[in-house]
């Protein structure tokens, strides 16, 4: 994850999305400032590329690797320490965990989690089961509807 970092450079932030924010009850759009968050950074200013994203996706499905090897951030029991939920609706559909917000409605279990701040928007979902995962990355935020 060669791009990702709290703090971009002046050539990463030349190639940062613009992020608006939209005027209520009009078509307008406003261009947003970048934030600068000071000590919480992680809660939002995280700047990174899709291409680091799908990165950190196939690393969640590395559950079953006994030690780190080239390339791995984190252990295989790690990994699959952080998707279990700490506490599931009572109908099973929706749970809580340390890092993913896990769904489960079709019978079938998703991750993800997702964020938005001053004109940016995103969402990143997987299955571990299917090894399928997709991200989605918006410069419009909040959304009026």
């Amino acid at each position: 994850m060669h791009a990702t970092t709290l703090t971009p450079t002046a050539a990463q932030l030349a190639t940062t999305a613009v992020g608006y924010f939209p005027s209520l009850f009009s078509d307008q759009l406003r261009r947003a400032p970048l934030p600068d968050l000071g000590g919480i950074a992680a809660a939002g200013q995280l700047y990174t590329t899709t291409n680091d994203l799908a990165r950190w996706v196939a690393q969640q499905f590395r559950t079953e690797a006994p030690d780190r090897g080239p390339g791995q951030i984190l252990r295989g029991a790690t990994i699959a320490e952080s998707q279990q939920p700490c506490y599931v609706e009572p109908d099973g559909s929706i749970g809580y965990g340390m890092t993913w917000r896990t769904t489960n409605g079709t019978g079938r279990a998703y991750l993800g989690h997702g964020g938005g701040i001053f004109g940016y928007t995103s969402y990143l979902l997987f299955s571990p089961s299917h090894r399928v995962g997709g991200i989605c990355l918006g410069n419009v935020w909040p959304h009026v509807g």
